[in-house]
C-alpha cells in the first residue's frame, strides 16, 4: 500500500508487511518447535528442517563416504527415517492421550456412580 512523505510529497512503496513478517517468523522459529510441529504432523514444518540441515547432512554423508551419489542417497535417507520416526512418535503419542482420556472418563463414570449411589443410601 502506498504511503505518502509528509515532508517531501513523495510517494514511497513499502513492501508488504506481511510477506516480511512471515519470512522473519520462520528464521525466528527454533529447530526443537519444527519438530514439535513436525510430530503433530505439519509437512511444512519438516520441510524447513530439511531446508535447514540437508547441506550439513548431505557434507557428512559425503565426507564419510567419499562418492557423490551415495552421499546424495544417504543423506535423503536419513530424512525419510526422520520423517517416519516423527511420525511414528506423533502415533504413539496420539495413542497415550486417547488412553488418558478413556481413563480420566472411567474415572469420572466411576466417580459419578459411587456419587450416585451415596445419595441413594442416603
Amino acid at each position: 500500500m502506498p504511503v505518502v512523505s509528509g515532508f517531501s510529497r513523495t510517494l514511497l512503496i513499502l513492501p508488504d508487511p506481511t510477506i516480511a513478517e512471515a519470512r522473519r517468523s520462520i528464521e525466528r522459529v527454533t529447530d526443537e518447535e519444527l519438530v514439535l510441529l513436525a510430530r503433530q504432523g505439519d509437512p511444512d514444518a519438516f520441510d524447513q528442517l530439511v531446508a535447514r540441515h540437508q547441506s550439513a547432512v548431505y557434507r557428512a554423508a559425503l565426507a564419510a563416504l567419499r562418492v557423490r551419489e551415495d552421499a546424495e542417497e544417504v543423506a535423503q535417507d536419513a530424512f525419510i527415517r526422520a520423517w517416519r520416526a516423527l511420525a511414528e512418535q506423533a502415533k504413539k503419542k496420539l495413542q497415550e492421550m486417547q488412553i488418558g482420556l478413556e481413563t480420566i472418563v472411567v474415572t469420572g463414570k466411576a466417580a459419578q456412580v459411587a456419587a450416585e449411589g451415596a445419595t441413594a443410601a442416603r
